[in-house]
């Protein structure tokens, strides 16, 4: 089968699901991706494997990509975001020739916005996509409502490289000595709730008989706020590859944002067997934490929730915290590469009852 995902910034997740569906026997995939952000500047070598690349900046230009796209000839066409004026038009372009879809992580939160996009596609998003492919039950809700049937409406968007975190986990597990800190990992933006961060850490530091670090891996324009504050390590952006070491080196993932879609790094985290607490603006949490069973689940913007349930977690006894990272890895179970190839490979079927013969997938 011939695939094309137009996509926005590839990232380490995005990679290890590419290769996981490019390893299907058959499988062809031409990959349009913006340039790499300054904010998340991953290795552009990370992606040097893929042949079939078209890179753009700023805005896609469709009448670069459709030519090169009809020499490609895609069966299917995966697009990340239908806000690119570029990808609509290319989409437009390619109705009755290849299956359409829109992936989203947008959950429904009952905005004006929101039921202005509800009002309006049928006439904006119907005419250029067949089926939407989305991260969860809170983006389910939303694409239903703009009139997707059930059959329709793909979940899983996300995974991380699941194979490459839980062999932390597994590594964790033969540890007698376990890494008593806390870990952040995310760019250093207001909406992943630094305000919050530095200020439950400062409470729980205070409150703490032998408070444990933080641990900050990012980069963005408010790296200064975490600059100087006692116990919190600013350690700067890390690369995909380096990022499980780092997960080892760490007990408890924080997440506070105050808006987060999903939130990859949960998904990261539980893999690699670690308890999680995050604010109810991530996405993720409705499928990857139960509160008391592996994390704990916080109102957005209250550190002092935050702080309690950083105290609660650091002072619960070694095995307890260990019982709490495996079921962090049960929970991880839920999404992987080869779940999310296979989700795509099955959209075929899904929407024109055609079945793609032999998905099978190279270890």
């Amino acid at each position: 089968m011939k695939i094309a995902v137009l996509w926005t910034e590839l990232s380490g997740y995005m990679n290890a699901c590419l290769k996981k569906l490019a390893a299907m026997d058959g499988v062809e995939l031409f990959v349009a991706s913006s340039c790499i952000n300054k904010d998340a500047p991953f290795d552009e070598l990370t992606f040097a494997w893929i042949e079939n690349h078209f890179q753009w900046h700023g805005s896609v230009d469709a009448n670069r990509l459709i030519p090169l796209l009809e020499n490609f000839q895609p069966e299917l066409i995966l697009c990340a975001n239908w806000h690119y004026q570029g990808y609509r038009k290319t989409l437009r372009h390619f109705k009755g020739q290849s299956i359409r879809v829109f992936t989203s992580d947008r959950p429904w939160l009952g905005t004006p916005r929101q039921w202005l996009g509800v009002f309006i596609s049928r006439f904006y998003l119907h005419p250029i996509c067949e089926a939407m492919f989305v991260a969860g039950e809170r983006q389910r809700v939303f694409a239903k409502k703009m009139g997707f049937s059930q059959r329709k409406i793909l979940h899983g968007l996300y995974s991380c490289d699941h194979e490459k975190f839980a062999s932390i986990y597994f590594e964790r597990k033969k540890q007698q000595i376990e890494a008593r800190s806390f870990l952040f990992v995310g760019r250093f933006v207001s909406e992943k709730g630094l305000d919050t961060l530095v200020n439950a850490y400062q409470r729980y530091r205070q409150q703490a008989v032998d408070p444990w670090p933080l641990k900050c891996y990012g980069a963005g324009p408010l790296q200064p706020m975490l600059d100087g504050i006692p116990g919190i390590e600013c350690k700067g952006f890390c690369q995909p590859d380096d990022l499980p070491k780092k997960f080892m080196e760490a007990n408890c993932l924080i997440l506070p944002s105050t808006f987060e879609p999903w939130a990859l790094v949960v998904h990261e985290a539980t893999a690699a067997g670690m308890a999680v607490i995050a604010s109810d603006a991530v996405g993720a949490t409705a499928h990857l934490i139960q509160d008391d069973y592996n994390g704990y689940v916080v109102e957005t913007g209250s550190a002092e929730e935050l702080a309690g349930a950083m105290l609660n977690y650091s002072a619960l006894p070694p095995a307890a915290r260990r019982i709490i990272g495996e079921n962090s890895y049960l929970m991880s179970l839920q999404f992987t590469p080869r779940r999310w190839a296979e989700t795509v490979l099955s959209i075929p079927k899904r929407i024109n009852g055609k079945t793609y013969e032999k998905p099978t997938i190279e270890h």
